[in-house]
């Protein structure tokens, strides 16, 4: 069975390569200490685009881990350009989202389902409010390990 690392924060991250470094690092370590083979990452923002790179860059030396996409649901983009995210994830995971969840809530119902398969979190959180804190917390409750790596600070939780 697949050991779990999910990641969440700010989308509207502005790109460092401090923080991509700090990134390539807890994964690394994800590897090595805790064991994970499969990291999940969202698709909705500068965040989960520089844990997908970081991931993919890190899988050169480790290829015996995977990379999943998971959504809140199809879009039109992806349903479009498949191929393309075909070639970049090993797999695309669809949530388990309660059906009558209004669609507005999907990314969150996205966000915890991601924390409720992972033994680790990676998170950029930089403030206390949003939708990455809340996941951060909501994982913390769910007694996750979570490393944030926000604030160009990296301390465990």
């Amino acid at each position: 069975m697949n050991k779990v690392c999910g990641f969440a924060g700010h989308g509207s991250l502005t790109y460092s390569e401090k923080v991509f470094t700090l990134l390539k690092e807890q994964i690394e370590r994800a590897i090595r200490e805790d064991e994970i083979t499969e990291f999940r990452v969202g698709n909705y923002g500068n965040f989960d685009r520089l844990a997908q790179r970081a991931v993919r860059e890190v899988q050169n030396e480790h290829p015996h881990i995977r990379l999943c996409l998971v959504l809140p649901y199809l879009t039109k983009e992806i349903t479009a350009n498949r191929k393309y995210y075909e070639e970049r994830y090993d797999e695309i995971i669809l949530a388990d989202i309660p059906e009558k969840a209004p669609k507005t809530t999907h990314i969150i119902y996205a966000n915890r389902f991601m924390a409720d398969h992972a033994s680790i979190m990676i998170c950029y959180v930089s403030h206390s409010f949003g939708g990455a804190a809340e996941t951060m917390a909501y994982a913390k409750k769910r007694n996750v390990k979570v490393f944030n790596i926000g604030a160009n600070t990296s301390f465990i939780f």
